[in-house]
């Protein structure tokens, strides 16, 4: 006795549907401050465009509230002045 497998392929449309992921939304109200709400729920006010005592690593300036959250973004901070 043998035994048939039969394997379908699908079509390139359906596999890009399946692959499409719908952006994320915000799970709360975006904050009115000027900043971003950081993890104990504090509003941190964005860069006034000054430049802080301690660059990030690539070059750009930011502020946060905590020592971790200093240049998340940007590669960590580097060294202080």
């Amino acid at each position: 006795m043998s035994r048939i497998t039969k394997i379908s392929v699908a079509p390139a449309g359906m596999i890009a549907a399946v692959l499409f992921v719908a952006p994320l939304l915000p799970v709360g109200p975006l904050p009115t401050c000027g900043g971003y709400i950081n993890v104990d729920g504090n509003c941190v006010p964005s860069p006034d465009h000054t430049r802080s005592s301690l660059p990030d690593n690539d070059g750009t300036y930011s502020h946060s509230q905590h020592k971790q959250g200093s240049g998340s973004w940007h590669g960590g901070t580097g060294r202080s002045k």
